[in-house]
């Protein structure tokens, strides 16, 4: 669920230490242990209820669907979307510096009026 690794683990343990010392390390990892078992039970209960409220009228794949649509909502996905758009150059390709190298001479109208090299 939180794709930890052995070595954050570690780290974590490490870092637990110094903070709490020795002696009340321990407690607070069975007090923080405590809290998300009944952090996750009152999630389960409250997605029972609602459940059970809602009747048949929301199934999984309603929810699921939806879920999709907030996760497309991302500004990472919205971003990349926008860059990876194919409508830059006249045939879907990003536009192509001239091999001729003269740097006076107009752009085609193909090729957008910034220069490719400088974004």
């Amino acid at each position: 669920m939180f794709d930890v690794g052995l070595g954050e683990m570690v780290l974590i343990a490490l870092i637990g230490l110094v903070v709490f010392g020795p002696d009340r390390l321990p407690t607070a990892i069975t007090q923080a242990s405590t809290w998300l078992r009944q952090l996750r039970e009152t999630a389960a209960a409250t997605r029972q209820e609602l459940t059970d409220s809602l009747g048949s009228s929301v199934d999984d794949s309603a929810l699921t669907d939806a879920m999709r649509d907030l996760r497309e909502l991302h500004p990472r996905n919205l971003v990349s979307g926008i860059l990876d758009d194919p409508g830059i150059g006249s045939n879907g390709n990003s536009p192509k510096r001239s091999s001729s190298g003269d740097s006076a001479s107009k752009p085609s109208s193909a090729s957008p009026s910034y220069d490719p090299d400088a974004t």
